[in-house]
């Protein structure tokens, strides 16, 4: 069996991070794993129509991060084909993803769930249009 739970808290401002996803409790058993997902987002103006835009896009992105492993994932081996394709800049959903393929695809989750930055290419290339292709394909079998 396995069991797996997330909470989500609202930080203290102060955080050098927008968000942050960090898992506790990782114990692999008998009958499977059992993890306790922290996702912790920093905290923002709710009175703010963009400040609480960007607060969404952050949790998109944090979740994202839960799936961007082949274990549990099959798509996660043809988005990171992708990943390697990527070489402009409109290959990516957000600067950020060039970081690594984790963030890629973590960005590309706020990109598809329609949280585009201005750093959003005007003319998204065929590879990042394949990427999101692929996390269609993701949410259609979860």
């Amino acid at each position: 069996m396995t069991d797996h739970s997330w909470e989500f808290r609202k930080e203290d401002s102060s955080v050098p991070w927008d968000g942050l996803n960090e898992m506790e409790g990782l114990d692999y058993g008998p009958f499977g794993d059992t993890f306790h997902r922290v996702l912790h987002i920093a905290d923002w103006d709710e009175t703010s129509t963009t400040a609480n835009s960007n607060a969404r896009s952050t949790a998109i992105h944090e979740i994202g991060h839960n799936w961007n492993q082949n274990e549990g994932n099959p798509f996660w081996n043809d988005f990171v084909a992708q990943n390697r394709q990527s070489k402009a800049d409109n290959d990516y959903a957000r600067s950020y993803g060039k970081t690594n393929k984790y963030e890629d695809w973590a960005t590309c989750w706020e990109a598809y769930f329609g949280y585009h930055t201005t750093e959003y290419p005007a003319t998204p290339s065929s590879v990042l249009n394949q990427k999101l292709a692929i996390v269609d394909q993701f949410f259609a079998h979860v």
